[in-house]
């Protein structure tokens, strides 16, 4: 048999560090976001252009740069077109060619919008018939990065969940950010000990100062079949570098429960 265990923690940071180095707006460059095609789909002649973009969060402005290369050899001398857009706005036209070469991006200051803001582009390769191939690309500029992916480990006492099993393991967990201050990180569920599975669910907010490592509590909640099983406080640590968050560690004060990242 089994039992489907779901845990939804919320997370806030109440205390952070501040002997370690903190954060500095203006190097904190988050990572770098590539796509290809629109909305999943590319071309089946692999025409799209390959678009990457990244972030480079500053006190007085936000830059975003772009950059992009055609995959078919046959489309290599035709030129590209870009359009970017803040929080749905079209804030720049750009254009690139092998006779008019040169970087593709835009600083936004915060006359045009302030962190956080969503961002889009969208690169066009120009042919002489038929429509351009195109890629686009959204995304979210934060003030601190605090997304990546790491590998979690759930532990949860046998006295909580009433079975024998009790640390469940995912890989390659995406933890996402949604604030300048707030992530998020789903576990979609997998057992190592038994047929049991966990699905996970935290919800983080750290403090102000954007410390390298902080403290932080919380709740952590575990339902089986939409029925709360278990609330349980919980403290534990945060560790991010220049590209985003790479540990987290919280735990119960009596040790039934802990969630590991890294």
């Amino acid at each position: 048999m089994v039992t489907r265990i779901t845990f939804s923690l919320l997370v806030f940071f109440v205390a952070l560090f501040t002997s370690l180095p903190a954060l500095a707006q203006s190097t904190a460059d988050q990572e770098i976001r590539t796509v290809v095609g629109v909305s999943g789909r590319d071309d089946k002649l692999a025409r799209s252009p390959v678009v990457s973009v990244r972030v480079a969060p500053g006190d007085t402005k936000t830059t975003l740069f772009v950059d992009a290369y055609q995959r078919n050899s046959e489309y290599t001398l035709y030129p590209m077109q870009f359009e970017l857009y803040v929080n749905r706005h079209l804030i720049s036209t750009q254009y690139r060619s092998r006779t008019l070469p040169g970087p593709i991006g835009l600083d936004v200051g915060t006359d045009i919008a302030t962190l956080p803001f969503n961002y889009t582009v969208i690169a066009k390769v120009i042919v002489p018939n038929g429509n351009p191939f195109t890629t686009v690309v959204e995304g979210a500029a934060f003030a601190t990065p605090l997304a990546g992916e790491l590998d979690c480990t759930a532990t949860v006492s046998s006295s909580l969940t009433g079975s024998t099993s009790e640390a469940y393991v995912e890989n390659a967990v995406r933890i996402s950010q949604t604030g300048n201050s707030t992530l998020r990180v789903e576990i979609a569920g997998e057992a190592i000990t038994s047929d049991e599975e966990l699905a996970g669910l935290l919800l983080a907010e750290r403090g102000e100062d954007g410390a390298a490592t902080g403290t932080f509590s919380g709740t952590f909640t575990g339902a089986e079949n939409s029925t709360t099983r278990f609330s349980e406080a919980v403290t534990g640590t945060i560790v991010t570098n220049t590209r985003g968050i790479s540990e987290l560690d919280l735990t119960s004060e009596d040790g039934n429960v802990r969630l590991q990242c890294s």
